[in-house]
C-alpha cells in the first residue's frame, strides 16, 4: 500500500476509534478520548497559586489537545458537534534542569454535542484519573458548565489556538 494511502487509512481508523471511544447514549457519560496525544497540540501552560496559598484545581502543567473538528472551531469561532478538547494535567517537579512534569493528575474532556448537552451550552464535560477512570460527579460537571459560561462569547472555550498555518503567525 502506498504511503499516502496508508496514512489515509490510519487517519480514518483513528477518527473512527476516537468517535467510538467518545460515543455514549447517557447524558454526561463521555468515553475516554483514545489517541488524543496524536491530535493537534493547542498550547501548554503552567498554573500555580501564589506562595503560601492552598493548591488550586488547575495547578500543574497543562497540555491542551484538539481533534480536527475542534481545530476548525478555533479557526471559525464556532465549534460544531463532534469537536473534542482535552486538558491533560500533570504535577510539577523541580529538577536540576528546571521545571518538569511529574505524574499525570487528570484528563479533562469537553465534547460538543448540541442536542445531547443542550442544557450545558452544547458541551459535555468529563474528568478522568491517570488510569483513564471517570472521576467527575454531577456537581463537579455543573461547576465546569458554570465556569465555562463565563466565556460564552468564545463558544465556552477558554484556550486560544495560534494557528501556525495562518498568515502572520509565528512558526
Amino acid at each position: 500500500m502506498a504511503m499516502r494511502q496508508r496514512k489515509l487509512v490510519l487517519a480514518l481508523c483513528g477518527a473512527a476509534a476516537g468517535s467510538a471511544g467518545l460515543a455514549s447514549s447517557a447524558p454526561g457519560d463521555i468515553g475516554f478520548p483514545e489517541g488524543y496525544r496524536r491530535w493537534t497540540h493547542v498550547k501548554s501552560a503552567i498554573g500555580h497559586p501564589p506562595p503560601g496559598d492552598p493548591p488550586l484545581r488547575f495547578d500543574g502543567i497543562h497540555h491542551i489537545y484538539a481533534n480536527e473538528a475542534a481545530i476548525e472551531g478555533y479557526r471559525s469561532g464556532t465549534f460544531a458537534d463532534g469537536a473534542v478538547l482535552v486538558f491533560d494535567r500533570f504535577g510539577i517537579e523541580e529538577s536540576k534542569l528546571g521545571i518538569e512534569p511529574s505524574k499525570r493528575l487528570s484528563i479533562d474532556v469537553m465534547v460538543r454535542d448540541s442536542k445531547r448537552f443542550a442544557a450545558n451550552g452544547g458541551w459535555g464535560f468529563e474528568r478522568f484519573d491517570a488510569d483513564g477512570r471517570g472521576i467527575i460527579d454531577e456537581v463537579e460537571r455543573q461547576q465546569c458548565v458554570s465556569c465555562h459560561r463565563r466565556v460564552e462569547d468564545r463558544a465556552m472555550v477558554f484556550s486560544r489556538f495560534e494557528d501556525p498555518q495562518a498568515a502572520g503567525s509565528a512558526p
